[in-house]
């Protein structure tokens, strides 16, 4: 991610904390990259950040589970740029809820953020795309008419099953 962010002349936010931060912070100021530490922060306040975001990068270089991340940036109508990998790669829609890149690729992944950037549009449509995919496929309200279906099918099957046993 850093160094995709050299050529990148937008802020970028790394939230939270780990191990490697201060190894980080030291590549930041050494590249003088436009790039801010938030260190840990509560739901609230990571949600505000995701929420404000252009875009959320995922630049995983690992096969994730189920990364909250992505649903939390969909939810927000954040476009997601994510590493094309595991389930990355399947619960962004490249185009659609966002874009995606080949893992640790840097000059990809530039390249991306940067036609990202430059289409606003593009980012607009993503926008409204990620909330409605988000709506449809994730939230809970979603899930009741999912459910309902199924019933509903497993009902009509049961119906039928038992018009012909009679």
């Amino acid at each position: 991610l850093l160094e995709a962010w050299r050529g990148i002349n937008i802020p970028l936010k790394i939230v939270g904390d780990g191990p490697l931060r201060s190894e980080l912070e030291a590549i930041v100021r050494t590249r003088a990259l436009k790039a801010e530490f938030t260190g840990h922060l509560d739901r609230e306040n990571v949600m505000g950040i995701v929420q404000r975001a252009m875009l959320q990068v995922v630049p995983s270089e690992c096969y994730e589970g189920f990364p909250m991340v992505l649903l939390e940036a969909m939810a927000c109508g954040t476009p997601v740029v994510a590493s094309r990998i595991g389930s990355l790669d399947e619960i962004v829609l490249d185009g659609i809820t966002g874009t995606k890149f080949s893992p640790g690729d840097a000059g990809e992944l530039a390249a991306t953020v940067k036609g990202l950037v430059s289409e606003p549009e593009r980012l607009a449509s993503m926008r409204i795309s990620a909330r409605d995919h988000f709506e449809r496929r994730y939230a809970p309200s979603g899930h009741v008419v999912q459910l309902a279906e199924i019933y509903r099918d497993v009902i009509q099957e049961m119906k039928i099953k038992a018009a012909g046993h009679g």
